[in-house]
């Protein structure tokens, strides 16, 4: 379902040029960001038969362990999320990996819940499914008392968010690609009050893992 639901997506374009393996290369890296999700105590949650899902990073900072007292990824499972990344974007990866640790890199340090994927079934998109299971994680970060962040290449995305308590917190455009917009809602609907200065991702490069970019309501 949600290799179907970002088979349009400009960053989906941007990630596999070619139109021709695009949808396999999808599906395998939803089933890597999954895989990894796991490992780091994120949370998959999905409504009405996995007609919509979402995809959440725990509360914690960037460099944090895992939540619950998890252990961090052993070597093995490193290893093997690794090899799963370049089976997943082959040549690209060296372009992918340091554009997107750039932009992980500018996260906060304090606790946050980050939303990586968010989709619905095309067919059942503008139902309010989205919205729904949307709606469910932002309580649960007021109750947790984080901030909720997103990463997303659409304006449409970008006015769907707004409407829901979210404000563009900066901007950047992928390597020969589609601008990026951050964005966060702070607890209970709160925006911050000011914003930071736009970073420029084709030109810096940190390190960090390669986030789910992704919105699709």
């Amino acid at each position: 379902m949600l290799a179907r639901a970002f088979r349009d997506d400009p960053t989906t374009a941007w990630l596999f040029p070619d139109p021709g393996r695009r949808a396999r290369r999808l599906e395998r890296m939803i089933a890597w960001e999954l895989a990894t999700s796991r490992l780091t105590g994120g949370e998959l949650v999905a409504a009405d038969g996995a007609q919509a899902a979402a995809l959440w990073m725990a509360p914690q900072g960037v460099g944090a362990a895992p939540p619950g007292g998890a252990p961090r990824p052993g070597g093995a499972a490193q290893l093997r999320l690794g090899l799963g990344a370049i089976r997943v974007f082959g040549r690209r990866l060296a372009v992918v990996v340091p554009a997107f640790a750039r932009m992980m890199h500018e996260l906060p340090p304090q606790p946050f819940r980050y939303l990586s994927i968010l989709g619905t079934e095309p067919s059942r998109q503008r139902s309010g499914l989205g919205s729904s299971l949307l709606q469910e994680g932002l309580d649960r970060s007021d109750r947790e008392g984080v901030p909720t962040l997103l990463h997303t290449a659409t304006a449409a995305d970008v006015a769907f968010y707004g409407r829901r308590g979210f404000v563009v917190v900066g901007e950047a455009r992928l390597p020969g690609g589609p601008v990026l917009w951050a964005m966060r809602r702070g607890p209970g609907g709160e925006g911050p009050q000011a914003q930071p200065p736009t970073v420029d991702i084709s030109t810096r490069a940190g390190s960090g893992a390669v986030p789910a970019v992704r919105s699709s309501e």
